[in-house]
């Protein structure tokens, strides 16, 4: 008989457990589907997860659950704070800083990757957890680059390429960022997972201008653009192509090889791409770029003339010899490229904005060796030779850089102009481009 009741006693205690576990479980999905979470809810999530966590003898569907919801802690956290004051993650990141947040996203990912239920429904969760942390996290990476912590913000849009794998562009900005912050070992890793994922960053940007405010802004699809058309708050509708980055990307990574002198690495990259790709002219203009940073100017020149065969009236293609050119100090040829790239194009605004640039490329050079010289004679003869070489560098500019602003103006190109006119000494125009 004491048997019997020893059996019956364990069999009420697992009962009672069970209980308890579904008890705890169904609290805590309850609390994460609400749309607005209290402190008291809060209190209440993260009692219950630990209580759950705490559990021994959990299945394996409960185990998921109790991970799921002690990760969770820290989100609901953040998504409470959030719904306080939307318009300032500064509290947010006190509690819960870019590397911890990183963290808990790849907690997450590793739930859903292993949701042992049936119904996945671990993983829907975590997928809806995602949906509604995006844009928080979007805002604290911004925050971070915004306030020049590239290294925060390079980590950031990493996570977020976690939370969502779809948006390429985010990989992309956080390997941009490690190599502007100099964490090449980093950015290396990083672009080549891009190159691997197959990205290219080609798209098409639809753009109107707001009546009101007189700024262009950019729609996710063309649809989108023209139901704004259509509501006649915009106009002016246009549409802006984005070329392919993968060239770019493979000279990003060609350039940190050769810092790191490892020539032999940087050759065999390229080698292994031009066998997948021969004839992409993009990774064409990267190899050239790799040869010429090698010193072999033969090579480079062979390249070049390689691309220009394959694609002989592309502007694109014009426009990203003369960016190879300009990269490699090689003005003449640069300045050729963007020309032919106007001829091909003449709405390209990039090589007119490029052009210009690369004419008054060494202006820092030349004002630091003008303000170097003394009050003698010969320098008095050395400064006045300097002084005009100036002005024919900004005469040369000046109309890439008019022709530029007529197409596309902007805040920084009007910076740029009115710094023209004024070294011109163009008065009339300079009064009137700044009160525009």
């Amino acid at each position: 008989m004491k048997i019997r009741y020893s059996i019956l006693a364990v069999a009420l205690l697992v009962s009672a457990a069970n209980y308890a576990q579904k008890s705890e479980i169904k609290a805590l999905t309850k609390l994460t589907d609400k749309q607005s979470i209290s402190e008291k809810d809060l209190a209440s999530f993260i009692k219950n997860s630990d209580a759950l966590s705490a559990m021994s003898g959990l299945s394996a569907e409960d185990q998921a659950a109790a991970e799921y919801f002690k990760t969770m802690q820290p989100v609901l956290k953040a998504f409470a704070d959030y719904q306080k004051n939307p318009t300032s993650v500064a509290g947010i990141k006190q509690n819960l800083p870019i590397a911890k947040i990183s963290e808990i996203v790849k907690k997450l990912a590793d739930i859903k990757k292993n949701d042992p239920t049936a119904k996945k429904e671990y993983s829907a969760k975590v997928n809806q957890t995602f949906a509604q942390f995006e844009s928080i996290v979007h805002q604290i990476t911004m925050d971070s680059y915004k306030n020049s912590k590239l290294d925060e913000a390079s980590v950031g849009f990493e996570t977020l390429f976690d939370i969502n794998n779809t948006k390429s562009e985010y990989l992309y900005n956080a390997a941009v960022l490690a190599h502007q912050n100099n964490k090449l070992d980093r950015a290396v890793t990083l672009y080549k997972n891009l190159l691997d994922s197959g990205y290219t960053g080609e798209a098409v940007y639809y753009k109107a201008v707001n009546k009101a405010s007189g700024q262009e802004e950019t729609f996710e699809t063309k649809a989108a653009r023209d139901k704004a058309i259509g509501t006649k708050v915009f106009e002016k509708p246009s549409e802006e192509k984005v070329a392919s980055k993968r060239g770019e990307i493979y000279k990003n990574v060609v350039n940190i090889l050769l810092f790191q002198n490892k020539t032999e690495d940087a050759k065999g990259l390229m080698t292994e791409a031009r066998k997948l790709n021969p004839k992409d002219t993009d990774l064409i203009l990267a190899e050239a770029n790799l040869y010429y940073q090698a010193g072999d100017k033969a090579k480079y020149s062979q390249l070049v003339q390689e691309a220009i065969s394959l694609k002989p009236n592309d502007a694109v293609l014009y426009y990203n010899l003369g960016v190879v050119a300009a990269d490699a100090k090689d003005t003449e040829n640069a300045a050729k490229y963007y020309k032919k790239a106007i001829e091909l194009n003449p709405q390209d605004f990039n090589s007119y904005n490029n052009l210009g640039v690369l004419y008054i490329a060494d202006d820092v050079n030349l004002v630091n060796k003008m303000n170097a010289l003394g009050m003698s004679k010969k320098e008095q003869v050395q400064y006045d030779a300097l002084a005009k070489k100036r002005k024919e560098n900004f005469t040369l500019a000046l109309p890439y850089f008019e022709k530029a602003y007529q197409i596309k103006p902007s805040e920084d190109l009007k910076a740029l102009l009115l710094n023209t006119y004024r070294n011109l000494d163009m008065d009339a125009k300079h009064k009137a481009l700044k009160n525009k």
